[in-house]
């Protein structure tokens, strides 16, 4: 990551970090594959690209 996406990535997690620890608690299927930092990147990484991702990943988790 460049300067500037550790920045946007830093600014999604503080806009984020509760609603997506309770879909990394709800997307049972990741959970057992990734560890929380990894679903975060890659939710981050999925909506920089505009990706699609399922729901519950994505679920009242507000754009980069």
């Amino acid at each position: 990551m460049n300067e500037k996406q550790i920045i946007n990535y830093a600014e999604f997690l503080n806009n984020n970090l509760e609603q997506l620890k309770i879909n990394y608690k709800t997307s049972y299927d990741f959970i057992y594959e990734s560890t929380f930092d990894e679903f975060c990147r890659y939710v981050y990484k999925g909506l920089e690209v505009g990706a699609w991702l399922p729901v519950e990943y994505t679920y009242k988790v507000s754009s980069i």
